[in-house]
């Protein structure tokens, strides 16, 4: 079986090329990469992608209609490989020049990572995610995604949005400009800071047919405090 074996000169070149672009972005720091792992890999992990089950976790409220599956050890090689590379120390390494956070701990629970998939209707509204890992007490510095939709087409939506906002005097978070759109095509890498600034989400529901979904591999990354 042929393993991820990412291309460190190529992702290592990208991260000295962008860090400057990346760690300057507003409203917070973010990018995205078009065809970032070897074809191989990312055809692989589609064809093996599981079905939504009731193994996954159902997220269904006014905020956010998806599903997710955190249980590693269970996924297909393919997905658990990747998965595991994208929190191995070459890829922290890739990490912390891209974005001039150092120290970066990988979340062995992959909490709120995994994989992820949406049907048509679904969404996830725009917010700001948790900061404290709630089992390892770290704070979460970094969101990595890797999407994994081939033929995905604009009309579809479950575009991912970053937004600028704030919280006002009585708490309540402010969204103030659609900043940047970005589509989740087939083996696009994306990563941005979390904060409490970093409003992100794909609010309009998913249009697409009946008969596929917007899936997606993530994972997390943590510092101590």
């Amino acid at each position: 079986m042929k393993t991820l074996n990412l291309d460190l000169e190529y992702i290592n070149n990208l991260a000295e090329e962008n860090a400057e672009k990346y760690q300057s972005t507003k409203p917070f720091p973010y990018i995205s990469f078009e065809n970032f792992l070897n074809e191989y890999t990312a055809d692989k992990m589609i064809e093996d992608f599981p079905p939504i089950d009731d193994t996954f976790y159902k997220y269904d409220n006014p905020l956010e209609k998806k599903y997710a599956f955190d249980k590693i050890s269970e996924l297909p090689d393919s997905i658990r490989d990747c998965l595991i590379e994208l929190n191995s120390p070459p890829f922290l390494n890739f990490l912390e020049k891209l974005t001039g956070i150092e120290g970066l701990v990988p979340d062995p629970y992959y909490r709120g990572g995994g994989i992820h998939q949406s049907k048509r209707g679904g969404k996830l509204d725009i917010h700001v995610d948790f900061n404290r890992h709630p089992k390892l007490k770290l704070v979460r510095r970094l969101n990595v995604l890797i999407y994994l939709n081939k033929n995905w087409k604009e009309e579809y939506n479950g575009d991912f949005q970053i937004w600028d906002g704030y919280k006002d005097k009585e708490g309540k978070h402010v969204l103030t400009k659609l900043v940047q759109k970005i589509y989740p095509t087939f083996n696009k890498f994306a990563c941005f800071n979390t904060s409490e600034r970093s409003y992100h989400g794909f609010p309009e529901e998913i249009e697409c047919p009946e008969d596929t979904t917007r899936t997606v591999s993530y994972t997390h990354l943590t510092l101590p405090t």
